[in-house]
């Protein structure tokens, strides 16, 4: 019993300890839109890939509309995703920016 409820309480504060902090400032004067990599989103199959697109479509276009997001072109990403379990290298998007 006393093992169930340790874990209980462990498993309800993970998402406290998994949370990353972004702080937007929105009540200064308008500023430049922060720029901002959407790579598509990665699939097996050509019906998983097409929705990948679709969707990084979406999220590119609601960031863009919001007005304090540049996307970045994907053309211009130095490191493709193929895979989910690749460490992305953070210098290479440092370069362009993102």
């Amino acid at each position: 019993m006393k093992k169930t409820v340790i874990f209980i309480l462990l498993f309800m504060l993970m998402p406290a300890m998994a949370m990353a902090e972004l702080k937007l400032d929105i009540t200064g004067a308008y500023s430049e839109p922060m720029p901002i990599a959407v790579p598509d989103f990665i699939g097996r199959t050509e019906e998983e890939k097409n929705l990948g697109k679709q969707m990084s479509a979406i999220i590119k276009n609601n960031l863009k509309s919001s007005g304090l997001f540049r996307i970045i072109d994907n053309s211009a990403f130095v490191q493709t995703i193929k895979s989910v379990d690749i460490v992305p290298r953070f210098n290479d998007w440092k370069v362009i920016n993102a």
